[in-house]
């Protein structure tokens, strides 16, 4: 009896070993969006993902810091974040800015990064505000009250519960977490910095 309990369980368990349904591999459908340069690829992807938008978030394209912790921002409010250079909003930006008819602009980063000159033409046409401290752990601060603002948080600095945190020496753990981020629920004991 012992040996045909025995034979049944290996069998019992070979059977578990090889699955004998069909099974299919997904298919996914892989589409490149990309522009000549940065500021272009960053405008195609408002346009794949955006008929219009009230707001924009607008980040140096020199360097990656403030449009990665703005990539947060961006996705809490659902806007694009869109490059631009220090001096000069470039013309393909500023068709996107149309196209979406965009009222509210959020500036990244402090005026080292993104002009005055540039903040003040942009005034003329859109209501501006600026982020930005005088690095970029100062204005990731920035976005993140703001970010708290826009969730109807207030916090004080020494009662926060949890941190995001990544590294300030390279960019990809930022790059892969800020969309993730961005979606985090802001609350008491939650905080993003």
């Amino acid at each position: 009896m012992k040996s045909i309990l025995k034979r049944f369980l290996v069998l019992l368990f070979m059977a578990a070993l090889f699955p004998t349904g069909k099974t299919e591999a997904k298919s996914y459908e892989i589409k490149r969006i990309s522009g000549d340069n940065r500021y272009e690829t960053a405008v195609e992807i408002s346009k794949a993902s955006f008929k219009s938008s009230q707001t924009a978030v607008l980040a140096f394209g020199g360097n990656y810091p403030d449009a990665l912790v703005g990539g947060t921002l961006a996705t809490q409010i659902k806007a694009p974040l869109l490059l631009t250079g220090s001096e000069e909003l470039p013309s393909v930006v500023k068709e996107e800015l149309k196209r979406l008819n965009v009222e509210k602009i959020y500036i990244l980063g402090g005026t080292g990064v993104v002009s005055e000159r540039l903040e003040e033409s942009i005034r003329k046409d859109y209501t501006v505000y600026r982020l930005g401290g005088r690095n970029r752990y100062f204005t990731a601060r920035d976005i993140n009250f703001e970010r708290q603002r826009l969730a109807n948080v207030v916090q004080e600095i020494g009662d926060w519960r949890m941190y995001s945190v990544v590294s300030n020496n390279n960019f990809p753990d930022a790059l892969t977490a800020s969309p993730l981020v961005g979606q985090l629920p802001i609350h008491r004991e939650q905080s993003i910095l």
